[in-house]
């Protein structure tokens, strides 16, 4: 007999059974989907990864994977949920809402809820016939892995991969130009693959699968494992093929030693051509040529395929073209970073040859930046490509760290350090690839082979798309997981192999300080109003030993882990600082320690001033007092007000000016749905009624005065600079004062560091050095010795800066044209007819506007001789000696216009924040009123070209 819970149990039993559809074999599902759901849909929102997916009648797409049906669940109407499985055996689980037919919602995982929309193609892309699939395609393709397998072999239905054959179901061509790619719906019985070919060139082609962004495939066996431009020279040129590759000591350090190509060589940094080549019983004897010098090596082929090379027979390296796993490799001065010199003032040299480099090419630079701990910013650096490929850069430098390179097909992460010199072959964008000499070779070559370690980049990537899911703990928790995955990859890797002692103390420190930028970074990721505040309990993970470690200035997590403790809400405790710029009394007081002599008319409306001052003192303490022992209910009360005043339409803003004089101002709260609670209406009325009448006389009169209003106008914009000079430094004050306050009892060190950054951030940024006598103040604000040097040189620095950059070329300061404000734009854009015109809105003051600047730089420089005219616009908050410091560096054509001017500019492009991009045509009409931020140089260009 059975129990009641046991009847139970077998009616939820048949419950579920009943939900879930029949199973073929065990492993595959039929799909009890709607049809209408099958086909492509694109997301709704703007910031997607993925913005679009296909389901299909065999599979469901995710993140370009082929996702096969093991069981399709439908709970309730509309609703299913769809379980998957990859060809790699990967699982996914999707929940799939059908709002309408044209309309879903999917919930992949424990990932956010997104919307998309039906399309009839994916997004950029169009189906093609079997028929179209192009000829370059189709054919036989080579892995270059050194190891020549054929791996697929693609006709115009189908397609062979790995000994087994797919029919190509379906075939679509996604975008255009250099970004064109096939995907092929591929099957073959139960099985599914979605493959992407792309980057196609004769004899060559990129194939991408089950996630993959892509290998490079060759159409026969005998053609080169990397692209090239001129396959008959590759054919027929006479260097041996047993010594071509890009060779490697076999001694366990892995250095790369030369490269050998079929039409030059790369030997001790250089490019050398080929003069003579003679074969002398087991030897190879190479003569080497460059601009009148020769080189000579002997070269010996050994039966383990490696190569002796060597000036003589009797100085031989051994090399291989693949890695030697030697763990017993000890190299001589294999010691890791001390604190002793760590920090410097000196400059550090990256140099090297792009290999393949195309000299017809426009693109004649690269771009490296470097960050600096000590400012909290980081510096770009133009780098010249010369014609044969190779470029050199010398830069400042003072601790050993990790810059970023970006080149044209090109972008990694290298090592550099004060004094030394980084050389780098560049070879191609593979992870695992880094052939380096100099003073770093060892180091670069080291961190290169734990490209592993990136995994757990991605695995970052989609817990932060997921964040609105986590409390901070439970995020915390699985920032640890990901940071203890990674940790013990990395032991795995150096029980098997030789890593130098310095590249394992970089290795070690990068993922620390990655940990713990990560979990710091949950308040700026989580940006909902609901989310949960994190709190100086939540940094209790951050210990003293992790904040006074010095050494960790060399990983590459580090300036973004001093970004986030200095911007916390932790450090800062959730407070705003509020900084009131000085009125005409504190201001005419700055103005006479710079030594600056009042006009007649400035100084009686200082008398003025003093006079009001006095005469109400009573009247004026009240009020001071009344908002000090209220300050936080009265900030609830005005951040709501401000609510009110931006959900009121303007033509009743008046109206709502004069009901704050009575409680009638609640009937327009009401209406725009904002609630003031019963302690802010008695805040408010009791401030109202804080006077007498005869107080509140003589307070209102002072200023409703229209004259003295304009004189007090004048006197402000007059003196704005020093107006905006004091406030902000009275704001580093209150900054300093935290940094103070929290790490007094834990670090110094880091206390130093980010006061330092407080106080010479501004100056690098903005090109705004600071007095002798606040030098000497803030100096005495820093304990660490080095650091009050390095101030005192930054200073200094930026002063030798702004003096160079008179001489610089390239940028044009207009006058503003006169004519009525609302025709200012037409006025300016009138000059550049002909012209595709960029118009940059931006501050000196906007941290985001600078960097915008600094990453058009090269495309600017690449499209120099085009008609193109790039524009930018600031105001008036832009203090005028900073902007006329920085814009020298800024070519382009620059004005700066009034506020009212602005103001018609902000209301004609929508403009709710800067930057803001503007595109307008040869024939001067406005084509683009917001061009997306974040926009990559070649996408900036492609619109340009659009309308050359």
């Amino acid at each position: 007999m059975k129990t009641p819970l046991l009847k139970l149990a077998t009616i939820n039993l048949f419950l579920f059974l009943s939900f879930i559809t029949p199973v073929n074999g065990q492993e595959k599902a039929t799909s009890v989907l709607p049809d209408h759901v099958f086909g492509e849909w694109h997301h709704t929102g703007n910031n997607h990864r993925f913005d679009g997916f296909l389901i299909h009648p065999g599979f469901i797409e995710s993140e370009y994977k082929a996702f096969m049906y093991t069981t399709i669940e439908n709970p309730e109407k509309d609703h299913y949920q769809i379980s998957g499985k990859d060809i790699n055996n990967n699982t996914i689980t999707v929940q799939l809402h059908i709002r309408s037919r044209d309309t879903i919602e999917i919930k992949k995982e424990n990932n956010t809820i997104n919307t998309y929309i039906k399309a009839k193609t994916p997004k950029g892309g169009t189906y093609i016939s079997k028929a179209e699939i192009p000829d370059m395609i189709k054919g036989e393709w080579y892995t270059t892995d050194l190891k020549n397998h054929l791996e697929f072999n693609i006709t115009s239905d189908q397609l062979k991969f790995k000994d087994k054959t797919y029919s190509i179901e379906e075939a679509v061509l996604l975008d255009s130009g250099d970004k064109a790619q096939y995907r092929f719906v591929a099957k073959n019985k139960d099985e599914y693959w979605l493959f992407y070919l792309k980057n196609w060139s004769d004899g060559f082609l990129q194939i991408g699968f089950n996630g993959k962004y892509g290998d490079l495939y060759k159409a026969k066996k005998e053609y080169p494992n990397e692209r090239i431009d001129d396959l008959d020279a590759f054919i027929s040129s006479t260097f041996p093929k047993t010594l071509r590759g890009n060779w490697l000591k076999t001694d366990g350090s892995n250095l790369w030693s030369h490269s050998f190509y079929y039409n030059h060589a790369i030997i001790d940094k250089a490019k050398w051509d080929y003069k003579s080549v003679k074969k002398k019983g087991k030897w190879f004897v190479i003569t080497f040529q460059n601009n009148g010098a020769e080189k000579m090596v002997y070269a010996k082929v050994n039966k383990d395929h490696t190569v002796s090379f060597g000036p003589s027979k009797k100085e031989l390296t051994i090399c291989s073209l693949t890695k030697t796993n030697d763990g017993g490799y000890k190299p001589p001065h294999d010691l890791p970073y001390t604190e002793e010199n760590l920090f410097t003032i000196d400059s550090a040299t990256y140099s090297g040859i792009i290999k393949g480099y195309n000299n017809k090419t426009d693109k004649k630079t690269g771009i490296i930046y470097v960050n600096n701990v000590f400012t909290g910013n980081q510096e770009p650096f133009l780098v010249k490509i010369k014609d044969d490929g190779s470029f050199t850069i010398k830069f400042p430098l003072y601790y050993p760290q990790e810059i970023y390179v970006r080149f044209p097909e090109h972008s990694s992460s290298i090592r550099v350090a004060p004094g030394k010199e980084t050389w780098q072959l560049i070879n191609s964008n593979k992870e695992d690839e880094g052939f380096f000499a100099g003073d770093c070779a060892q180091l670069n070559t080291d961190l290169s082979s734990l490209h592993k370690l990136r995994q757990g980049n991605r695995q970052y990537y989609q817990l932060v798309e997921n964040i609105q899911n986590y409390t901070p703990d439970i995020y915390k928790e699985k920032c640890i997981a990901i940071y203890q995955s990674q940790a013990e990859m990395l032991d795995s890797i150096l029980d098997e192999r030789f890593i130098s002692n310095k590249a394992k103390q970089v290795a070690r420190l990068n993922l620390s300080y990655g940990l713990y930028e990560n979990i710091l970074s949950y308040d700026m990721y989580r940006r909902d109003k609901n989310a949960p505040k994190i709190d100086s309990t939540y940094l209790d993970f951050l210990n003293p030993e992790i904040y006074n470690n010095k050494l960790a200035a060399v990983a590459g997590s580090y300036s973004s882990f001093l970004n986030r403790i200095r911007f916390s809400n932790g450090i800062r405790g959730g407070k705003r600082i509020m900084i009131q710029h000085p009125e005409i009394i504190e201001l005419a007081a700055i103005l006479k320690n710079k030594g600056i002599e009042l006009t007649e008319d400035e100084k009686e409306l200082l008398e003025l001033e003093k006079a009001y001052k006095k005469e109400n003192a009573i009247a004026l303490k009240k009020r001071e007092d009344f908002n000090q022992s209220n300050e936080e209910i009265l900030k609830k009360y005005r951040n709501k007000l401000t609510a009110l005043i931006q959900k009121t339409p303007k033509d009743k803003h008046e109206d709502l000016f004069k009901s704050l004089k009575t409680d009638s101002y609640l009937i327009y709260a009401k209406e725009a749905g904002v609630t003031f609670s019963e302690e802010e209406i008695a805040i408010q009325k009791a401030s109202r009624n804080l006077l007498n009448q005869e107080e509140q006389r003589k307070l209102t009169q002072y200023h409703q005065d229209e004259q003295l209003n304009k004189g007090k106008e004048a006197f402000y914009n007059k003196y704005q600079e020093h107006r905006r000079a004091y406030a902000m430094d009275l704001l580093k004050q209150e900054y300093i004062k935290q940094f103070h306050n929290f790490f007094k009892d834990k670090s110094t060190w880091m206390e130093d560091l980010l006061t330092m950054q407080t106080i010479s951030g501004p100056i690098n940024e903005e090109l705004t050095p600071i007095s002798d006598i606040s030098l000497q103040n803030y100096s005495g604000k820093i304990h660490d010795p080095y650091l009050k040097k390095y101030l005192s040189y930054e200073n200094e620095r930026t002063k030798v800066k702004i003096a160079a950059n008179q001489n610089n070329q390239g940028y044009t300061v207009h006058d503003t044209p006169t004519t009525e404000a609302d025709k200012i734009f037409e006025a300016i854009i009138s000059k550049y007819q002909g012209k595709v015109v960029y118009v940059d809105f931006w501050a000196t003051w906007c941290a985001p506007c600078r960097s915008g600047i600094k990453r058009i730089k090269p495309l600017k420089e690449e499209l120099k001789d085009k008609d193109i005219a790039f524009v930018y616009i600031t105001n008036h908050t832009s203090p005028k000696t900073t902007w006329n410091n920085m814009i020298p560096e800024i070519k382009g054509e620059h004005y700066r216009v009034s506020e009212d001017e602005w103001n018609y500019l902000a209301a004609k492009f929508n403009i709710s924040g800067i930057p803001h991009y503007t595109l307008v045509d040869k024939q001067g009409t406005v084509v683009k009123t917001k061009i997306s931020l974040g926009q990559s140089n070649d996408a900036l260009k492609a619109l340009f070209e659009k309308h050359l």
